[in-house]
C-alpha cells in the first residue's frame, strides 16, 4: 500500500538525498584533513626521537642476530663451520664491547646532567633564601611606612 502511494520520481529523489549527504561527508571529512593539516601534528622532542631509533636499531639487531644463529644450527654439519663460528663470536664480542661502552658513556653524560641540575638548584635556593629574607624584611617595615604616609598626609 505504501508503495502505491509513492510516485515515479521517489527513486530518483531517494538518490539525490544519498549522493547529496555523501558529498556532505565528503566534504566535511576533507575539511577536517585540512584543518589537522594546517594545525600540524605535535613533533617529539630529539631525545624521544633517539631513543625510538636506538630501540628499532637494537631491535633490528636483535633480529638479525637471531636468524644468523638459525643459520648458524643449520651449517653445523659444513666443513668450514668454525671459521665462521670464529668470526660470529668475535662480532657477538665486539658489538658487547660497543654496548657497555656506550652505556658507560650514557651514564657519565648523566652524572653530569644531574650534576649541573644540583648546582643550579643549589645557586636558585641561595638566591630564593636571600630574596625571602629581604621581603620579610619589607613586610615587616611596611606597617611603619603605612603609619608615617597616614601622619604626612594628616589621615591621622
Amino acid at each position: 500500500m505504501i508503495l502505491a502511494e509513492t510516485s515515479a520520481d521517489a527513486p530518483v529523489n531517494f538518490v539525490w538525498w544519498i549522493g547529496g549527504l555523501f558529498f556532505f561527508l565528503l566534504v566535511l571529512n576533507e575539511g577536517r584533513k585540512a584543518v589537522v593539516w594546517m594545525r600540524g601534528k605535535p613533533g617529539k622532542p630529539p631525545n624521544e626521537l633517539l631513543a625510538s631509533s636506538h630501540d628499532d636499531l637494537k631491535r633490528r639487531v636483535d633480529v638479525v642476530e637471531d636468524d644468523v644463529s638459525d643459520i648458524k644450527k643449520k651449517m653445523i654439519g659444513a666443513h668450514w663451520f668454525h671459521k665462521i663460528d670464529t668470526d660470529l663470536s668475535n662480532v657477538q664480542r665486539e658489538n658487547k664491547d660497543y654496548r657497555e661502552n656506550k652505556d658507560r658513556e650514557d651514564s657519565r653524560h648523566r652524572k653530569d646532567v644531574y650534576e649541573k641540575m644540583d648546582s643550579v638548584r643549589k645557586e636558585m635556593k641561595h638566591d630564593l633564601t636571600e630574596q625571602t629574607k629581604v621581603l620579610s624584611q619589607r613586610i615587616e617595615s611596611m606597617p611603619s611606612e603605612i603609619v608615617t604616609i597616614l601622619k604626612n598626609t594628616n589621615a591621622i
